[in-house]
Order: structure tokens, then sequence, then C-alpha cells
């Protein structure tokens, strides 16, 4: 965000290294209070609405290809986990199975 800040303020007229410093405070303005959305300028927003767009772009691949991985990797039905895996019957419970592995509390 701070590159596309940095060459919009250039593009308004701010030298580059006042741009960069000026860069740098807004991309970590965390503002409170009503009216802070009011005094940041469009620019800047669509900046941040570029860098947002480029995570969530990110983000839908990296589902993607867990989503293929899953279809893929994965056999249809409950997965068993490899410490379970042949511990109990088809069909036991495991609450019932726990509970006649303990001894009864006086």
């Amino acid at each position: 965000m701070r590159s596309q800040v940095t060459s919009s303020l250039t593009a308004q007229g701010v030298p580059a290294a006042r741009a960069a410093q000026e860069a740098v405070g807004i991309s970590e303005f965390q503002g409170g209070g009503s009216g802070a959305a009011v005094a940041i300028p469009h620019f800047i927003r669509v900046d941040f609405a570029h860098a947002s767009q480029s995570v969530f772009y990110a983000m839908a691949v990296i589902m993607a290809v867990a989503a293929v991985a899953g279809l893929l990797g994965l056999q249809g039905g409950r997965q068993k986990d490899a410490a379970d895996a042949g511990a109990l019957p088809a069909g036991a419970d495991r609450e019932a199975a726990a509970g006649a592995e303990t001894p009864a509390r006086p």
C-alpha cells in the first residue's frame, strides 16, 4: 500500500522524499472517531481499496488451491485420525468406550 500511496502523492505534486514519509504515516494511520474517514483524501481511499483487493484475490487463490487439494487428496466419507485408526470397532461409541476403560469412582 505504501508504494501506491507514494506514487499517488507524487502524482499530486508532492516531492518524492516527502511523499515517502507521508505514505508511511498514512499507511500506519489508525484513526478513531466518526469524522476520521472524511479527512482521508479520495486517492488514498482508492489506494487502500486496491491493496485490499490484492489481498482478497490472494486469499481466494489459496482457498481454491485448498479446495482442489481436498477434493483430490481426501477420500469420501469420514476421515480417521492416524492415532485412532483401528482403536474402536465400527459403530462403537467413543464416550461409551472411554467410560468402560475408566474405573468407576466411589
